[in-house]
């Protein structure tokens, strides 16, 4: 299994709510994703990938801006609340994408240093002790 990261849950539940959702409606012909997760280093990282028509080159830069969206609807704030959830948890969001051939977005969480367990002290068996 994966390492512990320090998350409120329903947070990056809206945040992968809103990958989904974004993935399939870019994907509104049919296609796939792909969700995988995988540690890095000290960090957890969670990888969707989709089959959709991917993101030009003129919107990459702009996609967590708020209010910017290239869609008909929407308010254009799903990725910047990613974006900021994600970074209020010490971790990154980014976006790779070709124009024609899908999108991936990777969302990066820093795994939680737990300590080394101690170990027990063994109380001494078998000695007897007189009165």
């Amino acid at each position: 299994g994966l390492p512990p990261v320090k998350a409120a849950p329903d947070q990056i539940g809206q945040v992968c709510l809103n990958l989904i959702l974004n993935a399939a409606e870019a994907m509104s012909d049919g296609g796939r994703l792909c969700i995988e997760s995988r540690v890095r280093g000290d960090q957890v990282e969670v990888i969707l990938a989709d089959t959709g028509p991917g993101i030009a080159p003129e919107d990459l830069a702009h996609i967590f801006e708020p209010f910017y969206t290239t869609k008909d609807y929407g308010t254009g704030l799903g990725l910047a609340v990613s974006y900021n959830i994600i970074e209020s948890h010490g971790g990154t969001l980014s976006v790779e994408s070709v124009a024609g051939h899908g999108a991936t977005f990777t969302v990066r969480l820093p795994v939680i240093e737990t300590p080394e367990p101690k170990p027990r002290k063994r109380k001494g068996k078998g000695v007897k002790r007189e009165a």
